[in-house]
């Protein structure tokens, strides 16, 4: 994340107000305020949260993400969903515009992982953790980010708990930085074969960085893509062995043929899939050393696709 930008986008979404007018309005100090727009400071999520509230503008995007997405206000730790027809930020009728709750928010966030597995994610000190989830501080909004992007929330419903439908604006589309990116995880595989919730920092290898604004052009949540390595030859011809390939997540219905991660008898494979006309479906291995597969309607429940392929790379 990078916060250099914070203080751009907050003199754009000020737009022709004055410093003393908007501090007014946000109930921060002028003096303060003038820190943020000359990048002397950071601010803490609560007046980040007080300035993009007084600007109407998502704290998402204030913050420097380039995807804005709305969340579900129904599912206290809901995955961030794309789809969006507004531009502005929109509350539920009734709910308050108030930065209270974040540690309550912030546990539930967490979910199985513990506090010492959370504080490794968000590259959090332990100390640090204990004092937002005990509500004795209040992070910055870099800490915060790093923290929602752990946990796959959104910052404005990890600040408030309010749902804010949002979409890039013009305003904020011609802001946008092309050096800004987002840094997709690379899982080890064997990780990924057991039973539990993947997103768990020890088994990351690295992450790859794509360019934020290229995300966006294809629809992609960036916070619902993982990448893993390519084992084994029977996709050789598309997929060599030790080649990378990006899924997304939200893509794990057999909706098209096209080159799925699926967990088959707790072994994670890179397959074609092709659905038949009485229901069944076709694994298509692209080395023809390897025999297809037929898997019969009544046996579709053996395969979880994991998510569609997106993009790979590797070494010619």
């Amino acid at each position: 994340m990078k916060f250099d930008v914070f203080s751009k986008r907050l003199k754009q979404a000020m737009a022709s107000e004055t410093n003393y007018a908007f501090a007014k309005r946000s109930g921060i100090s002028e003096p303060l305020l003038r820190k943020y727009l000359s990048g002397a400071s950071v601010p803490s999520m609560e007046k980040a949260w007080k300035m993009a509230v007084a600007a109407n503008v998502s704290l998402d995007w204030l913050a420097g993400n380039v995807l804005l997405h709305t969340t579900n206000q129904t599912n206290d730790r809901s995955p961030l969903n794309q789809k969006s027809g507004n531009l502005d930020i929109h509350f539920a009728e009734g709910v308050k515009k108030t930065f209270a709750g974040f540690n309550v928010r912030l546990r539930k966030a967490m979910g199985d992982d513990t506090s010492c597995e959370f504080a490794k994610k968000s590259g959090l000190s332990g100390s640090s953790l204990h004092n937002y989830l005990k509500g004795l501080v209040v992070p910055s909004i870099e800490k915060a980010c790093r923290m929602a992007n752990a946990a796959n929330v959104s910052l404005d419903w990890l600040a408030s708990g309010c749902s804010a439908g949002t979409q890039l604006s013009q305003k904020e589309l011609s802001s946008t930085d092309k050096d800004v990116q987002d840094y997709i995880p690379l899982y080890q595989p064997s990780f990924l074969n057991r039973k539990r919730h993947w997103k768990h920092s020890a088994n990351i290898l690295t992450h790859l960085a794509f360019s934020s604004r290229s995300l966006h052009k294809q629809g992609l949540n960036p916070n619902q893509l993982l990448a893993i390595p390519v084992m084994g030859d029977s996709m050789a011809g598309v997929l060599k062995d030790g080649d990378i390939v990006m899924i997304d997540l939200e893509r794990n219905q057999l909706d098209a043929e096209a080159i799925y991660v699926v967990r088959l008898n707790h072994q994670l494979y890179a397959k074609r899939l092709q659905r038949l006309f009485d229901g069944s479906v076709r694994i298509i291995n692209e080395n023809k050393g390897y025999s297809d597969v037929i898997v019969e309607k009544a046996n579709l429940s053996n395969i979880e696709i994991i998510g569609r392929v997106i993009w790979f790379c590797g070494w010619t």
